[in-house]
């Protein structure tokens, strides 16, 4: 807990690539813990909308890039990977025991029942492959399993779709910011390629949400 503690979470969201940079380099072997919380708990509770999982992914592949980095590109591939596939497993499991308890639970509907909403129309469009579409947006990422479990998806066709999923944003995001984080133009232009990320990620929910008022109330 006490390494935990010590995170300054201000400076995560705004500078990733220094807090992990010193969090390699204070904690060691224990980032690759921190990466793994952060990844699994956005995915993996739908409680944790906010934390920052594709700029993760990219930023720790950009610093395994780097040269004398205390990160080793395998190691961070294969940590997300389950981070990602295990916190997929966990919502799906959440959503399909205590799913319908939760959302009869009016401040929680309130609060999410517009995201669930949202999963469930993705379902009826895309089928199994939204498992596949959802980990490259932010928030459908979160609620897809979840209302895969709520509405009992079978739990092989989940698993497959979902780690389909898994292993291809974790390939996009952590590879690309592995082989794109040397070019110098991204180097100097960091924050800004983040920043980046994460506006192309939340985009389609916060458009989705301003334009379907209906759907919401």
């Amino acid at each position: 807990m006490g390494i935990i503690a010590n995170i300054n979470f201000t400076e995560l969201f705004l500078h990733l690539d220094t807090a992990l940079q010193s969090a390699a380099a204070n904690y060691h072997n224990y980032v690759y813990l921190i990466m793994f919380t952060v990844i699994f708990c956005q995915i993996g509770t739908v409680v944790l909308l906010i934390l920052p999982a594709d700029s993760v992914l990219f930023t720790a592949g950009a610093l395994a890039a780097a040269e004398n980095s205390e990160l080793e590109i395998w190691v961070v591939f294969l940590v997300l990977l389950a981070a990602a596939i295990l916190g997929n497993n966990s919502n799906y499991w959440i959503g399909r025991f205590i799913g319908k308890e939760l959302l009869a639970n009016k401040k929680i509907a309130a609060i999410y029942g517009w995201y669930i909403g949202m999963a469930h129309r993705f379902y009826e469009k895309y089928g199994g492959t939204t498992l596949v579409i959802a980990r490259f947006l932010h928030g459908p990422r979160t609620f897809i399993p979840f209302v895969g479990g709520i509405s009992r998806m079978q739990y092989g066709r989940f698993f497959i779709f979902s780690t389909l999923g898994s292993v291809l944003w974790v390939s996009v995001f952590t590879l690309g910011g592995y082989f794109f984080g040397k070019v110098p133009a991204v180097k100097e232009n960091f924050v800004w390629v983040i920043i980046a990320i994460v506006v192309i990620a939340v985009s389609p929910a916060v458009i989705g949400f301003v334009t379907s008022p209906k759907k919401r109330s």
